[in-house]
């Protein structure tokens, strides 16, 4: 099998993981900024970050039943809840905000996150293909290609509520490349046996 046709079959994952390490990535290299907006010292921005990965665990533990109820448009619709999610901690006009914000920054993560390594395992079943290596790359390159963009439109002057708007707005037209005919991703409901191993809250 040709590189072009696995990265076609693997074509929607792959947006998605490159979309979260867009974000992230930019979120990495804003942080300076947003750090600065707030006004708060490097220990209080820890506590305002710090339920983040509490909004993501959560999320993930929900993510097979949402996956499922969503069916083929699970995977779109996460990754556009994460790009909308990524615009606001820079718009966050008081303190107590910003927390809020990164909540729902964390929660859409978590979601995507799940929902498109399942997506990956389902395309690796059922086209006999290795595909986890080539996902996470893109991840990668997503959080270089955020990285640097930022630190353009930082020497460039933009404000951080620019700059999370602008890839925020970048990641929702990456998120076209997640949509598929047929995406529903199989395995996330617990099948009839009830001896077998289920995903997070899902029945």
């Amino acid at each position: 099998m040709t590189p072009f046709v696995t990265l076609r079959i693997a074509r929607a994952p792959l947006a998605a993981f490159a979309v979260m390490g867009l974000l992230w990535g930019t979120f990495a290299a804003v942080l300076p900024d947003l750090k600065a907006m707030l006004g708060v010292d490097e220990a209080r921005l820890g506590l305002l970050i710090f339920a983040t990965p509490v909004a993501a665990v959560a999320a993930m533990l929900l993510a097979p039943a949402i996956g499922a109820a969503l069916g083929r448009v699970a995977l779109p619709v996460s990754t556009i809840l994460m790009a909308l999610a990524f615009a606001l901690p820079g718009q966050a006009a008081a303190v107590w905000l910003f927390p809020l914000a990164m909540m729902a920054c964390g929660a859409a993560t978590g979601l995507t996150d799940v929902l498109m390594n399942a997506r990956v395992a389902a395309l690796e079943t059922a086209r006999g293909l290795h595909l986890m290596n080539l996902t996470h790359a893109a991840y990668s390159f997503g959080y270089a290609g955020g990285a640097v963009l930022t630190g353009w439109m930082r020497a460039e002057g933009w404000g951080p509520g620019a700059v999370m708007g602008a890839m925020a707005a970048v990641g929702l037209l990456m998120t076209l490349g997640t949509v598929e005919r047929d995406g529903a991703i199989q395995g996330l409901r617990r099948p009839p046996d009830a001896e077998s191993a289920r995903l997070g809250w899902c029945r």
